[in-house]
């Protein structure tokens, strides 16, 4: 597990220079704490990845960015907003360019507040695990949220099927871009 309090931390297929790096292949799969406010989460891969780590939004910190690299990385674990009731909200920007971001693992939106998700530039984030929790989803930015559930790939790998529904209850508002939902 890293805390992260302020700067940049790359998680990356191959080392890089400039920022703490962890190389994604040596098998890491902890959580990152981004505790800091514009702290900033960057995967870089040579090409189309899948990482391991899960990534914590802890209460307090209101702004948090996930960077992408140009390619369709995937993380396995999961996205949990920590804030605390009675907090404004949190919010994660997600950057990069011309390429989606997949959440595979649980997405918990935290307690009552707002969990903010600002898909800008060119980049497009799926949540593709139950999303949870209480807090009001707010989507932002010019690009695409998909809530795809749990899901699977039907016969013959042409399309994916929900498996199980997302279960937050604190609604839902769409500032602007995309967002698409799969129902169960």
């Amino acid at each position: 597990n890293v805390a992260l309090n302020r700067g940049t931390f790359q998680i990356s297929t191959a080392v890089n220079a400039g920022s703490p790096t962890v190389n994604a292949t040596s098998g890491g799969t902890g959580t990152v704490v981004m505790n800091g406010l514009n702290s900033v989460l960057q995967f870089i891969s040579g090409g189309s990845a899948t990482f391991g780590n899960s990534i914590m939004i802890e209460a307090g910190n209101p702004i948090a960015i996930l960077n992408n690299n140009n390619q369709n990385n995937t993380t396995t674990g999961s996205l949990t907003f920590g804030g605390a009731p009675g907090d404004q909200g949190q919010t994660l920007n997600v950057q990069g360019g011309g390429n989606t971001i997949q959440i595979s693992g649980a997405t918990n939106l935290g307690p009552a507040g707002n969990a903010i998700i600002l898909a800008n530039s060119t980049t497009n984030i799926n949540l593709a695990g139950v999303v949870s929790g209480s807090a009001t989803l707010v989507k932002e930015g010019g690009q695409t949220l998909a809530l795809l559930g749990t899901s699977a790939v039907q016969a013959g790998g042409t399309q994916v099927v929900p498996t199980a529904s997302n279960t937050y209850s604190g609604g839902t508002f769409l500032l602007g871009g995309t967002l698409q939902a799969n129902i169960a």
